[in-house]
């Protein structure tokens, strides 16, 4: 059988996916990078083949060819990281001989090259999808631009910036004052994208093989942070409209030559009209969802790629509740949602981030952390 080698940062993205692959009978290989690694509650799981802590990606491809560049058949690497998509995709050529990776049309550096939002724009216009009206400014251009506020600023790639680089800006003032700060950071272009008032947001969680593509849907209901974070208390879509959206849209993407696991973040305005706001080629931090969805989307993939039969949902048609327990708990913290509410909330979710009954080690470890940091302070600002 085909081995499995995952590899990113300290964060749940791993847990979920170590745990599909565990619930089907398969120990991956983990390679955990960067701060916290050392003493990852990642590495807990129980369904960890073995795992390897590094500082960075270039220690982890070394690791990777090292141990495991000899194996026949040849290793399947999933990345849950940009920075390890990255690593990956640019050592493309030298790691396709010895294992499976992602890739677009077999090409080094696509991946890469697709994570720069410039290069998604032009990606999907000439694939017939439609995102968000965006433009790049230089941070350097000293005459007023011609914006229609409000609009946010946020990094050009992925693996530059973070969700806190991000800003609106409701006027020239506002733009200024951001671009300014932006530019003392050292970056030196910026995303500028129309700002939707009124939005539902999505995000997709799924993977492309030869064979087919497999997805869930999770629509926001809590974020953390609140402005420019991820998806802390969610429910699954179900709706049909939908349903068909994301079939043509990773159809489209199947037939550009993407395969692997990948997240589509979508956005829907106050006429319905849908958008893609973002897309990740990589493993999503939603993959937890798999667990009661029952739609195995990186295990599914796996699968199709090595040639093993396996056959299950394509799409999740559950509706329920998920939560990220971490993030989500500090809109208590901050005083933003009473304790009581929370507690319904959590009380009806069915799949955690962290959580799980069957591995509870890397809970116990990160809600030791968690309640660590309160205590200090560090989650009450």
């Amino acid at each position: 059988m085909n081995k499995v080698i995952l590899l990113g940062g300290n964060h749940h993205n791993g847990l979920g996916l170590v745990r599909s692959f565990g619930r089907h009978g398969i120990k991956p290989y983990g390679i955990i990078i960067g701060n916290g690694s050392e003493d990852s509650f990642v590495a807990k799981s129980k369904f960890w083949k073995k795992t390897w802590s590094v500082k960075t990606e270039e220690d982890a491809l070394r690791i990777i060819l090292d141990s495991f560049a000899n194996e026949t058949p040849r290793p399947v690497i999933i990345p849950w990281s940009d920075g390890a998509a990255k690593i990956v995709d640019t050592n493309y050529d030298r790691l396709s001989k010895h294992f499976i990776v992602p890739s677009i049309n077999n090409l080094q550096g696509e991946i890469f090259r697709l994570m720069n939002k410039e290069e998604q724009i032009l990606f999907a216009s000439s694939n017939s999808l439609r995102m968000l009206p965006s433009k790049i400014y230089k941070t350097c251009e000293e005459k007023n631009p011609m914006i229609k506020f409000p609009v946010i600023l946020k990094p050009v790639t992925s693996v530059e910036g973070k969700k806190s680089d991000m800003s609106i800006c409701f006027d020239i003032d506002n733009f200024r004052k951001s671009i300014n700060e932006l530019k003392a950071k050292g970056f030196e272009r910026i995303l500028v994208q129309k700002y939707l008032d009124t939005k539902t947001e999505y995000l997709l969680t799924g993977s492309i093989s030869d064979r087919r593509y497999s997805f869930s849907l999770a629509r926001n209901i809590r974020q953390w942070p609140p402005n420019f974070g991820t998806f802390s208390f969610s429910e699954t879509e179900t709706e049909d409209y939908m349903k068909n959206f994301c079939c043509d849209v990773l159809d489209r993407i199947a037939k550009a030559g993407y395969r692997g696991p990948i997240d589509i973040e979508i956005f829907k305005d106050g006429n319905d009209e849908l958008y893609i706001n973002e897309f990740n080629w990589r493993s999503s931090g939603r993959n937890f969802i798999s667990k009661h969805t029952h739609v195995e989307s990186a295990y599914m993939y796996y699968c199709d790629i090595v040639g093993i039969d396996y056959r299950d949902k394509l799409f999740n048609d559950i509706s329920m509740c998920i939560m990220n327990e971490i993030t989500d708990i500090k809109h208590v913290f901050r005083k933003e949602l009473s304790f009581w509410r929370w507690l319904l909330d959590l009380k009806k979710t069915r799949s955690f981030a962290v959580w799980d009954l069957r591995d509870p080690r890397p809970a116990f470890k990160r809600y030791r952390i968690m309640i660590s940091r309160y205590l200090k302070g560090e989650d009450k600002r």
